[in-house]
């Protein structure tokens, strides 16, 4: 069976610029955003084309809930900005079909 939990980081290189959590379609069932403990500055995670977003404070975490059997977060379509450049998070995320 493949590994089913994973992580990953993304830093955005510019401030106020929109970086997809993912270049492909990734799938998680769940996932726990956490702002770099090294961030000066806060970052946003959205949706895209959205303005504004959750904010997460240096060393702060977003947790994206357990999804249904059927249902799942593409981490593709979500976002990150960064208020300072080269700041970001840190992701774990669960890819398991249960």
């Amino acid at each position: 069976m493949a590994q089913q939990i994973h992580s990953g980081t993304r830093t955005a290189p510019s401030a106020g610029v929109a970086v997809r959590l993912s270049s492909s379609k990734l799938e998680a069932r769940w996932a726990i955003i956490q702002a770099l403990g090294t961030n000066t500055g806060v970052v946003y995670i959205r949706g895209i084309s959205e303005d504004g977003g959750t904010e997460i404070q240096p060393a702060g975490s977003l947790t994206l809930p357990m999804m249904t059997e059927v249902a799942y977060y593409n981490l593709k379509e979500i976002h990150l900005v960064a208020a300072v450049a080269g700041e970001g998070v840190s992701l774990l995320w669960y890819a398991g079909k249960e």
